[in-house]
């Protein structure tokens, strides 16, 4: 009988890179869903954010306190994930810790209209810094990315879904605007121009 020798049965460098990538692929697919989520939440959030702070007693001044705080914890976000994982923190605990607090930002902010004690700028703002400390995650996602996707086919293509996840989202968000104005319009005016207070829930 042959005998098999240790390098015969050693997998190959591609085999050992396709498992790495096979670890990760729900934690790429759960991205690519909340990608979408994501962008489609910017494209609806922010263009009623003005009339809902000034709802809630909100000025000027604090719609734009809200954009720079958002993007200031967002940025610090980032940092700290690439601190993270070259400390070799647990990406997937990580992707997880983050991914509760996008959920948990979006939730406090859905909930904000709906009850009368969470209606204020304050409770705005800790729902978008929330959301914004959240956003770390599509960093922790290119990092996974970078180590795991070692082929060149793998990283585009994932490259490109994850693109496409974006642009899909910031399609849907005003497309799902378009047909609340078309189909939800009050009849005050022939454009569709005032909408029922379904569509200005901070959560739709």
């Amino acid at each position: 009988m042959a005998r098999t020798t240790p390098s015969a049965m050693a997998p190959s460098k591609s085999d050992v890179a396709r498992l790495e990538l096979a670890a990760f692929e729900s934690l790429l697919g759960a991205q690519w869903v909340l990608r979408v989520l994501d962008f489609f939440a910017v494209s609806m959030i922010i263009p009623t954010l003005p009339a809902f702070l000034a709802s809630a007693g909100g000025t000027a001044q604090d719609y734009y306190q809200v954009l720079m705080a958002t993007m200031a914890v967002q940025l610090v976000a980032t940092m700290v994930v690439g601190m993270a994982v070259d400390r070799k923190t647990d990406i997937k605990a990580m992707y997880i810790v983050l991914c509760s607090l996008s959920v948990l930002g979006a939730g406090l902010y859905a909930m904000a209209d709906a009850l009368p004690v969470l209606r204020s700028p304050g409770c705005i703002l800790a729902a978008r810094l929330l959301t914004g400390a959240g956003t770390g995650k599509s960093t922790l996602v290119f990092v996974v990315l970078s180590r795991v996707a070692t082929q060149e086919s793998d990283r585009n293509r994932w490259m490109v879904s994850l693109s496409t996840a974006r642009s899909l989202g910031l399609f849907v968000g005003p497309a799902l605007a378009v047909l609340l104005a078309r189909f939800c319009s009050t009849g005050e005016d022939d454009r569709g121009g005032s909408l029922r207070g379904t569509f200005a829930l901070p959560g739709i």
